[in-house]
């Protein structure tokens, strides 16, 4: 499975995310560290607290929660895709 980390430098990833937030997380390589959405949840919560109330049911913004796991849906589309492409060849 491709990482996080390849996927954030992506054109896919730049049309997925907010562009504060994609020049922030590649800038700090923050995406190299990244293996779970509950990580991306966590590097975006600390770096944009304000959009992370304590009812998670208003969590919205750019870099909020539903923003992440957009992004995180994207992520898994792209390698899912790379790994079918990658049985098809074989």
């Amino acid at each position: 499975m491709r990482t996080f980390g390849e996927f954030i430098k992506t054109e896919a990833a730049r049309q997925s995310c907010d562009s504060q937030f994609h020049e922030r997380i590649t800038s700090t390589g923050g995406g190299e560290t990244i293996t779970t959405q509950n990580e991306l949840v966590k590097f975006a919560r600390e770096r944009w607290p304000t959009q992370y109330p304590a009812d998670i049911r208003k969590s919205t913004g750019p870099c909020g929660r539903e923003a992440m796991a957009r992004l995180w849906a994207a992520y898994l589309g792209w390698s899912e895709t790379a790994m079918t492409e990658k049985t098809a060849k074989k």
